[in-house]
């Protein structure tokens, strides 16, 4: 009886709270194309299950009914949650058609906004690379100390952009738009990832030499300071053979 109820109740709870789940999702208002694509997604979820219900329900029904034939005592409110079942996945059938309508209504003002949307970004985004070519971390004539400063406010910029990007090349495809191609922006990600690793490994060293240079001399341990600049070197060699001429590892080199 124990383990009929523990099955009976563990597809109950899974069941329940997907409904539930479904029904936070598909009340929200859409004001985004971030909500209209989680609305999409949620409709779909919907319908998938809405074709497997009776099988999920099947095991559910099967034990409580087994545990009412031979009079196995369950909690009044786990009853309650089982005879719920059915009205919350038709009220549930309810809202998805709802939100089905709706959907169909605000789509087409979403579908332009992708469109002028990822217009613009193009635009924007070619205004980004030339400005990141001629003032980014990769200028000609930039100390290693700058250009870490630089990595950090370009980063910043190209993680909007990447967000941006999400958007727009998501909702092409919501709407079925023609994809846009950008393999600049695939480059950049790449290239900003390489100067993260070597600026990253060149502040560590920085800041653990000028650590080191408040020290007394009596309190110095030599064996310490060794271990940790070679385990330093051991990362600066495990580094891109591309990025060994870049100003900041031949610094790092002579640290």
């Amino acid at each position: 009886g124990d383990l009929l109820n523990k099955i009976g109740r563990t597809h109950m709870i899974k069941l329940s709270e997907f409904m539930e789940k479904m029904k936070t999702a598909l009340s929200k208002n859409i004001s985004s194309l971030e909500d209209l694509r989680a609305a999409m997604d949620s409709l779909k979820k919907v319908r998938s299950m809405a074709a497997k219900i009776d099988i999920k329900m099947a095991p559910i029904d099967e034990s409580y009914l087994l545990l009412s034939k031979y009079n196995i005592v369950v909690p009044q409110e786990e009853l309650d949650q089982y005879e719920g079942l059915t009205y919350n996945w038709k009220k549930l059938l309810d809202l998805e058609h709802q939100q089905q309508e709706l959907l169909q209504k605000v789509s087409p003002q979403f579908k332009d906004q992708v469109i002028e949307g990822m217009d613009q970004f193009l635009v924007d985004f070619q205004q980004f690379v030339k400005a990141y070519h001629e003032e980014g971390p990769m200028a000609p004539g930039l100390t290693p100390s700058e250009a870490s400063e630089k990595l950090k406010i370009f980063q910043h910029q190209f993680d909007n952009f990447q967000k941006r990007w999400t958007t727009y090349s998501g909702g092409q495809e919501l709407f079925g738009l023609q994809k846009t191609e950008l393999p600049a922006l695939n480059d950049l990600a790449k290239q900003f990832k390489l100067l993260n690793q070597l600026y990253g490994l060149y502040n560590e060293v920085n800041s653990y030499t000028r650590s080191i240079r408040d020290v007394l001399w009596v309190n110095v341990k030599f064996a310490d300071i060794e271990a940790i600049m070679t385990d330093f070197q051991q990362k600066a060699r495990r580094l891109p053979a591309d990025m060994k001429n870049w100003p900041a590892y031949i610094d790092l080199q002579n640290k």
